[in-house]
């Protein structure tokens, strides 16, 4: 018995590296600094001061809702969330002259400094992504089926709260599960994020919703009015995000335990279970209390409310549903 319980641990070990890690939300990238001064030294210093005070903007955006900023018990002042910054990293090409300084950076946030800075003003904020998502783009009234696919070819974000990676097939027609299965399982997807793009009034919108594997598909929100294809493209990825973050910010106070059964069939689809249980924003302190080849006994913490916690699983590929026996955790098939 001793030989498998060590066998089972070893496994797992191997099992774990193979199961990709979220991004960290607290790392702002992508910020395109270009400053001059009277010299090279003050010029780079300049365009890190900058970056952090427009990195501080996004994050301060990314986790939290206006509603919330503006209810706050006293205001978010964002020169002093630059000052949580932990380090800067170059994100793209260096150019130097004498005077001048351009580059593109990232900014990395101190995350327990930011959370307590927020919880001290009672802002309820998200500080975790949703799974990857298959992003298929659908061509609806009177929209070009090769123009919007065209507007998401090649495109893939996994710094945003909701990560996706686009769909490479051109539909005119609404999807299916199975029609997008293959693809999302070979892109490591968990989900499909359908947008649904159509136009009325000489504008364009995008309708966006989800697809499970269970078969389920559940309207997110309708993006628009746009005048482009481009920026309706940024557009369904803005109003995705807002509306996972809407939908999963916790605005109770106090925790509750859960004692949950995780059922498996192998030691990667535990290695999943697992993996996905401990990267929810809303889950602390995850106890193994029992474990077999075919099912392990879960003991945990959580905020918010149950529906939070199942929607918040199941966009990590996950199924928590309440059974006689109490609840039970299966991976999406």
């Amino acid at each position: 018995m001793k030989h498998i319980a060590r066998l089972f641990l070893v496994l797992f070990a191997s099992a774990a590296m193979l199961v990709p890690a979220h991004a960290d939300v607290f790392r702002i990238s992508g910020i395109a600094v270009d400053e001059t001064a009277p010299n090279q030294t003050e010029a780079r210093a300049n365009a890190r001061t900058n970056a952090r005070l427009a990195a501080a903007n996004l994050l301060i955006d990314r986790l939290t809702l206006p509603e919330d900023r503006a209810s706050a018990t006293s205001p978010i002042d964002v020169s002093e969330i630059a000052r949580f910054t932990n380090s800067i990293d170059t994100d793209g090409e260096e150019k130097y002259t004498t005077t001048r300084y351009i580059s593109v950076l990232a900014v990395n946030f101190d995350a327990d400094t930011v959370r307590d800075y927020l919880e001290a003003r009672n802002v309820p904020y998200v500080d975790g992504q949703a799974g990857l998502a298959l992003l298929v783009p659908v061509a609806g009234q009177n929209v070009a089926p090769e123009a919007w696919s065209q507007a998401w070819a090649g495109r893939s974000n996994d710094n945003v709260l909701t990560p996706y990676v686009a769909s490479t097939a051109i539909f005119d027609r609404p999807v299916t599960w199975a029609d997008v299965a293959a693809e999302a399982s070979s892109a490591g997807a968990s989900r499909a994020l359908v947008a649904a793009a159509y136009m009325s009034n000489g504008a364009l919108y995008s309708r966006l919703s989800e697809l499970t594997p269970e078969g389920e598909e559940r309207a997110i929100a309708v993006a628009g009015p746009y005048a482009s294809y481009a920026e309706a493209q940024a557009g369904s990825v803005e109003t995705a995000q807002r509306e996972w973050k809407r939908a999963s910010v916790v605005r109770t106070t106090g925790a509750a335990v859960m004692d949950v059964v995780a059922r498996f069939s192998d030691i990667r689809e535990w290695v999943t279970i697992r993996k996905a249980v401990e990267a929810s924003r809303i889950v602390r302190e995850l106890d193994v209390q029992s474990i077999s080849v075919s099912g392990a006994d879960l003991s945990f913490v959580f905020a918010g409310r149950p529906d939070q916690l199942a929607a918040d699983l199941r966009s990590r590929g996950l199924q928590l549903s309440g059974t006689d026996d109490g609840y039970v955790i299966t991976t999406a098939r």
